[in-house]
């Protein structure tokens, strides 16, 4: 029966509502049936149709770990569907997969260097859902890059700085100077991202790194994400302390106000 059904996922020789027809009809046959036909049935994931290619994923997500594991790959390239309801439906196949050999490990960190934008967000989303369950302090070099100026997109970095922080502190702290360029971003909740996690490192090793943020070359945002930094920290040296006051008479109000609740903080 499984066979005969499969010849109706033919792109060329049936419609896409017939083909979706097809799908659903094969989803209520028995994983062990389906077992066979498992790889032409995942070659519907890149069907030209979205409905088509939604009901595979939901189809796919009803199997088991060990079933899709070896598919890992296949379910990966998938996060790049224009479609949110196929990429949300593989994102909880993935969350099946059981990341723990070597090579599909690496299946998931190559993916955040996918060239498509869609992946390397959707595959950082998986890997904070994932966590400690994968994440090892190792993997810190992997993420590095995605931190900083190298990688493109806010949202892809904003990802990348809160999977760093789940390696561990030392591996973050060890990515603080990517993490701090971000200061310099236009994106304010990539700013802000930033500081909250530059906050929650070791203190000493911030303050050295700060003080070229509070020039008056860079713009008030930034000097204002660095002034809220040392705010966080509760600690500077008298001269960074009067750098800040001297921010009072800038014309931005938020640089001002920022300033103006760090030098509390201070104790000024």
């Amino acid at each position: 029966v499984a066979t005969n059904l499969t010849y109706g996922l033919d792109e060329e020789g049936f419609s896409w509502d017939v083909r979706l027809r097809t799908v659903h009809t094969l989803g209520r046959l028995s994983e062990e049936v389906l077992l066979p036909h498992i790889n032409a049935i995942a070659e519907r994931l890149k069907d030209e149709n979205p409905w088509v290619r939604q009901g595979t994923a939901e189809m796919l997500v009803c199997f088991r770990p060990e079933i899709l594991t070896p598919m890992a790959g296949k379910l990966l390239e998938g996060l790049a569907d224009e479609s949110q309801e196929v990429v949300n439906a593989l994102s909880e196949a993935l969350l099946k997969v059981s990341f723990e050999t070597e090579e599909s490990i690496n299946l998931l960190f190559k993916a955040t260097k996918h060239e498509n934008k869609s992946v390397r967000k959707n595959a950082l989303t998986l890997l904070q859902r994932l966590g400690t369950k994968v994440l090892k302090p190792e993997h810190g070099e992997l993420l590095a890059p995605l931190v900083g100026a190298a990688e493109p997109s806010p949202d892809v970095r904003r990802l990348a700085m809160y999977v760093l922080e789940a390696c561990g502190r030392e591996v973050m702290e060890r990515s603080a100077a990517e993490i701090m360029c971000n200061l310099e971003h236009e994106d304010t909740g990539l700013r802000a991202t930033a500081v909250g996690c530059l906050a929650r490192m070791d203190p000493e090793a911030i303050k050295l790194l700060l003080p070229p943020y509070l020039s008056s070359e860079k713009s008030p945002e930034t000097r204002a994400a660095a002034t809220q930094l040392f705010g966080c920290i509760g600690d500077a040296a008298p001269e960074v302390i009067e750098t800040i006051a001297t921010f009072l008479a800038e014309k931005d109000k938020d640089l001002v106000a920022q300033s103006i609740r760090t030098l509390g903080s201070l104790g000024v």
